[in-house]
Order: C-alpha cells, then structure tokens, then sequence
C-alpha cells in the first residue's frame, strides 16, 4: 500500500468513526427532545374550552355552597 493509499484509508476510518460518534449524539439530542415535547403535551393538553368550563362548574359549586352557608343571596 502506499502513502496516498494509506492516507485514503486512514481519513475513511477516522470519517466513519467521528460519523458514528455524531450519530450516537444527534440521537440522543432527538431523543431529549421528543421527552420534551411529551411532557408538554402531557401538561398542556387540556384546552382553554375545558378549563373554562371546569372553572364555571367549580364557580357555580361554591357559589351553592356560599348560599347553603348563608353569606350570599
């Protein structure tokens, strides 16, 4: 072998090895980010439209709560 072909062969190796190594973080990069985005889903999912309602559910339970009490009409 000689001295150009030696030098082909080492850049090849070193390429795939840093390739492999990219690999290996890029994929656990996309990996932190698609725990990311679950959890976001997991804690955002409820919409707007639903908490307003909850909120107006919990509003009128008091508000019956308040009048049973006798500190509202």
């Amino acid at each position: 072998m000689d001295e150009a072909n030696a030098e082909t062969l080492l850049l090849t190796v070193l390429r795939n090895d840093m390739q492999a190594i990219l690999d290996r973080y890029v994929s656990a990069q996309r990996q932190q980010v698609v725990a990311a985005c679950e959890n976001w889903w997991d804690k955002y999912r409820v919409t707007l439209a639903d908490l307003e309602r909850e909120r107006e559910s919990a509003t009128t339970t008091l508000r019956g709560f308040v009048q049973e009490l006798g500190y509202a009409r």
